[in-house]
């Protein structure tokens, strides 16, 4: 039997509040990544890389948007998980007024 696991829902697709906290957010896209390393092979577990993609890609339009205009961006490519989920984090728990977009 093979377990279908459900993508977290954007965080973010239109201009305005959320429906969610960014923490709570990140804590169901930390667990979906979890359940799917247990449900793959030791060697297609997914990469840091695979990880930031996942994260940039399922913030939304609008969330996509606002993490394109920071230069945080730039380090999805690189960055552990860790370190680009902290940088995002940082950028996304401001309040909306601070944000520079």
């Amino acid at each position: 039997m093979k377990l279908t696991i459900p993508l977290p829902a954007h965080f973010m697709k239109y201009p305005g509040d959320t429906k969610v906290r960014w923490s709570n957010w990140l804590a169901q896209l930390r667990n979906f990544f979890t359940l799917t390393d247990l449900t793959l092979p030791s060697s297609s577990k997914l990469t840091d890389q695979a990880k930031n993609a996942y994260l940039s890609a399922l913030l939304g339009t609008e969330g996509a948007r606002i993490l394109m205009a920071n230069p945080i961006a730039a380090s999805a490519d690189t960055a552990t998980f860790a370190q680009f989920s902290a940088d995002v984090s940082t950028f996304f728990r401001m309040p909306r007024e601070l944000r520079s977009c």
